[in-house]
């Protein structure tokens, strides 16, 4: 065989393979769903708002802040029998790969998830890795279409970008994915928590024609907030600090900011380094808790009267810390085990890792009689870096004479 004959049968072969997927459908006939809120009617059925890319008006306004979603409204006794019903008002095939958030209303939360969670491992059109939030009070669903979206065009986006920017270096919120929430529902030993939405009015409000814009917002979302569930139904929720003390146990914590007080004065610390060692044992019918949290940290901020380029200051400083952090975190854990009994710290994780035998005879009573009595010892060892420390030490050293 020449070599024209041999380039001859690799370029049909190539023209062969490069063929475009014709069995695919486009975009435009798909019902592209990007954000789904989850909520029950006063029946007491599912209500589902679903937002969806609106394809004719994406070209002409998705540089100008135009509408380019649509909210599609569903109800139904069964996710199944919803699914269905779909297909009678939706005239495109579903398609989810691109959902980035699930809300579910505060309602819809306290019924339990169970059946939500059945529904999306088992349904094909579902997808894991959408984060999941609580939309915290008695609000209407529809606000949440009507708030800022910042400088995205859709609520999806708009959740799914802040969790990008915010969850490695941010101690006041969390961000858990479907596949997050799933695994630590289906964990003995941890209980499941989702991040929050609360909607409030915006007071910066203009109407269009004052701001110049197609589209005002009359409200604003924060996203600071934990939804604390037990089993499977919402129990309550921390505020900014109990979260804080929720990434620090975790090993949640990137970076952050951490301010403090120092007698009467306010210190601001940017966190370096976070890292939290539990370690469990078992001693006359009760659980103990060693916590043991060390943190690098650099003062960025010194409104007290102690002078951080010194040995002395340092400790002072370091000192007041430590005391913030432990009183936050010891608060934080007796709200969790006397207002909830769920162990969201995943401490019965921990214990079941390091007193397995013990485990098996106790796992069953966990959350309400172990973790809810638990004895928590909390150490923490916060460590202020700055410049010259170890010319500084050094020479302290001398002057002691050691």
């Amino acid at each position: 065989m020449n070599k024209k004959t041999k380039l001859l049968i690799l370029l049909l072969l190539l023209s062969f393979f490069m063929t475009g997927c014709w069995s695919q459908s486009e975009p435009k006939e798909m019902a592209i769903i990007t954000c789904a809120v989850y909520d029950l009617d006063e029946n007491n059925n599912l209500k589902i708002y679903l937002e969806m890319l609106d394809f004719p008006n994406i070209a002409s306004n998705e540089g100008g802040g135009g509408q380019t979603a649509k909210i599609v409204t569903l109800t139904g006794t069964s996710f199944p029998e919803m699914v269905r019903d779909t297909k009678s008002t939706i005239d495109k095939m579903m398609y989810a790969a691109h959902n980035r958030a699930r809300i579910f209303t505060e309602t819809f939360a306290k019924n339990g998830l169970t059946d939500t969670l059945d529904f999306l491992i088992r349904d094909y059109i579902a997808d894991e890795r959408p984060y999941m939030f609580v939309l915290k009070g008695d609000t209407d669903p529809m606000l949440l279409f009507k708030s800022n979206k910042g400088l995205s065009a859709r609520l999806g986006d708009y959740l799914y970008a802040m969790a990008q920017v915010r969850k490695q270096d941010n101690d006041f919120a969390v961000f858990k994915t479907t596949m997050d929430f799933i695994k630590e529902f289906y964990s003995p030993g941890r209980q499941s928590v989702m991040g929050v939405i609360e909607i409030f009015p915006d007071d910066t409000y203009r109407t269009p024609e004052e701001s110049g814009e197609n589209e005002a917002h009359k409200y604003y979302m924060s996203l600071n907030g934990l939804a604390v569930f037990k089993d499977n139904k919402l129990v309550g929720y921390l505020d900014k600090f109990g979260i804080r003390v929720y990434n620090l146990l975790t090993n949640n914590i990137a970076k952050a900011y951490i301010s403090f007080p120092v007698e009467g004065s306010i210190c601001c610390a940017y966190s370096l380094k976070t890292n939290c060692k539990i370690d469990t044992r078992f001693e006359k019918g009760a659980v103990y808790a060693d916590v043991k949290l060390s943190k690098e940290i650099m003062i960025v901020q010194n409104n007290s009267e102690y002078d951080v380029s010194t040995i002395s200051g340092v400790k002072k400083v370091q000192e007041e810390l430590n005391n913030y952090l432990k009183t936050q975190i010891e608060q934080a854990i007796n709200q969790v085990q006397t207002e909830f009994k769920s162990d969201i710290f995943g401490i019965g994780d921990l214990f079941h890792k390091q007193n397995p035998e013990i485990w098996k005879i106790i796992q069953s009573n966990w959350d309400d009689d172990y973790f809810a009595n638990a004895i928590f010892n909390v150490n923490v060892d916060a460590k202020i870096q700055i410049a010259g420390q170890i010319r500084e030490k050094i020479g302290e050293k001398a002057e002691s004479g050691s």
